[in-house]
């Protein structure tokens, strides 16, 4: 995937958001914040997919309540959609156990070895 300046700034406040929002309805407005700033970024191609697929296992009460809000003909409706396979979503990140947001579970990738 091509790098851009903006790209590691974007996936160190995904990051961040991962660590601060509880996985529960009162973490929506800042995760949607967040979603709609990602959407806007027009330059170089930021990893969506693969942040999408990370909030659907890191947070998944959080992600459920989020599809319920979001209006069906929403632009962000379209990017919750989005999926791809977690494993390779991480590797995709460059993130390793370490560096998964602390509370959310484990890589996947480091379960196989």
């Amino acid at each position: 995937m091509e790098d851009h300046p903006g790209r590691l700034k974007i996936v160190n406040q995904f990051r961040l958001l991962l660590e601060t929002v509880r996985d529960d309805k009162d973490g929506m407005v800042e995760t949607m914040d967040f979603l709609y700033e990602v959407m806007r970024e027009k330059q170089g191609v930021l990893p969506i997919t693969e942040m999408i697929t990370v909030l659907k296992h890191v947070k998944p009460v959080l992600f459920q309540h989020l599809r319920r809000a979001v209006a069906l003909t929403s632009r962000l409706n379209l990017v919750l959609q989005l999926d791809m396979n977690v494993e390779e979503a991480y590797r995709r990140l460059d993130w390793n156990n370490e560096e998964i947001p602390s509370g959310s579970g484990t890589c996947p990738l480091e379960s196989k070895e």
